[in-house]
């Protein structure tokens, strides 16, 4: 696939600004989602395969979401990262949304944790820190995800992952907390049926941590720490998660049961909930996280070129968890109180038709075209942190060996997340970094 900030951006290829269906050729349909259908399309001036994703407005609004597919637009138009699946196009015509994103065919990792059972923990640390590094970058600009989960994290030919389906995304402004049940039950955190049970505010971003230390688990383990139906009520998630211990096998390592135990701590005072956390934890100080950010870590499993289409067709089925708020549950009781007051159901139909109509008209109207090629977006840049390692691997080498020794042999581990890195662990980090590449296959 390639660096997703392609340099045809920059070559002055023929791309209107209004763009349309008569610029693709449709390919093959590869899902059907709740709004429509998915197929691959092939730009006929940039010579380009995308995935193009059609919903039917009145589908969206029959289902109330059409602000959640609006703010999913807004998002997705002012994010680039390598590890986010990124939007190129949206336009719309009186019945119809496309977005044209990028092809992803090498399947979600539902598809592949149902087939394979698990994944190594090489495999799937390299996942996991691609992952990272996506969710650093939403929430270093206030924007929660609200649904990381195996069916929403998507592989590209070369086996690297992608964020994506932005439908439950919500950009925070300062001091503002969620407040909805929002997200997959099996991978919501704590605090989020806590709010929903009136016994916390609200919610942040923090809660995505959460939500990948299960699919981390999950990749290992080939089942997630916390199992439950989906029809039970907050109270009894709660009890389970709160009440459960997570099972840990032997086999293994003491410091990836102790970062397991950290990132899905169900006390959020002492959980791993940023990127410094996830970087500066023991489990992770020999990953080099520019290496990482510039794609150059290679996947141990790169999807079958044989077995891509196949990928495709299966998943990219669309998977839409609703925020149910009280305010929904409000409006539809009051809808099933009018009928039982004995309301003309011709009545009732006409009025939800004539409302019907009126927000599809609204819909057409809020929407706005995007054309990625004609839009400045603001390409994500890596952390200057992630810079540090190269930097005090250089001052390392040109250090003498008895020095060097020296250092080798400070053996304390760093605590999780509590204090400070001494000048023996971050030179004890650089080190280690200097003398022993990550090796993924091992």
């Amino acid at each position: 696939m390639g660096n997703r900030n392609s340099s045809i951006r920059h070559q002055g290829l023929l791309c209107p600004s209004e763009t349309d269906l008569t610029d693709f050729q449709i390919s093959k349909f590869i899902g059907i989602g709740t709004f429509g259908k998915v197929y691959v399309v092939y730009h006929k001036g940039l010579k380009k395969e995308y995935a193009l994703k059609i919903m039917q407005k009145r589908r969206i609004c029959k289902y109330k979401f059409v602000e959640n597919i609006l703010n999913e637009l807004n998002l997705l138009q002012g994010l680039t990262h390598p590890f986010i699946c990124s939007l190129w196009y949206a336009f719309q015509d009186s019945d119809q949304i496309y977005m044209i994103s990028d092809l992803l065919p090498g399947g979600d990792l539902a598809y592949h944790l149902k087939n394979q059972g698990r994944f190594s923990e090489s495999r799937a640390k390299l996942l996991f820190c691609e992952l990272a590094l996506a969710l650093d970058y939403l929430h270093r600009q206030r924007i929660g995800h609200f649904d990381v989960k195996p069916a929403n994290i998507l592989l590209d030919e070369k086996g690297h992952s992608h964020l994506s389906d932005f439908s439950l995304a919500k950009k925070l402004s300062k001091g503002e907390l969620a407040n909805t049940l929002s997200g997959t039950h099996l991978y919501m955190a704590p605090e989020i049926y806590l709010t929903f049970t009136g016994n916390i505010r609200g919610y942040d971003w923090r809660v995505d941590w959460w939500a990948l230390g299960v699919c981390f688990y999950e990749m290992l383990r080939g089942r997630t720490p916390y199992e439950y139906p989906s029809t039970f009520s907050s109270l009894q998630a709660l009890n389970i998660i709160y009440t459960r211990s997570v099972t840990m096998p032997s086999r293994w390592p003491s410091d990836l049961i102790s970062f397991l135990r950290a990132i899905i701590n169900p006390d959020q005072t002492m959980r791993v909930e940023n990127f410094e956390n996830v970087q500066n934890h023991v489990y992770m100080e020999r990953i080099n996280w520019k290496n990482v950010f510039d794609r150059k870590m290679i996947p141990i499993f790169v999807p079958p070129k044989e077995r891509l289409e196949s990928f495709g067709r299966r998943n990219y089925r669309a998977t839409i968890s609703v925020p149910f708020s009280r305010s929904q549950q409000h409006n539809k009781l009051k809808y099933l109180l009018s009928k039982e007051k004995g309301a003309s159901n011709e009545a009732i139909e006409l009025t939800q038709s004539n409302e019907l109509l009126n927000e599809i008209a609204n819909l057409t109207i809020k929407f706005k075209m995007f054309n990625r090629f004609r839009c400045e977006t603001q390409i994500a840049e890596p952390r200057q942190s992630l810079d540090i390692v190269a930097n005090k691997e250089k001052k390392l080498l040109s250090r003498k060996p008895t020095q060097l020794s020296i250092i080798n042999k400070e053996k304390q581990q760093k605590p999780l997340t509590g204090r400070p890195l001494t000048q023996a662990d971050k030179l004890r980090k650089a080190f280690q970094t200097a003398n022993q590449d990550v090796n993924y296959s091992i």
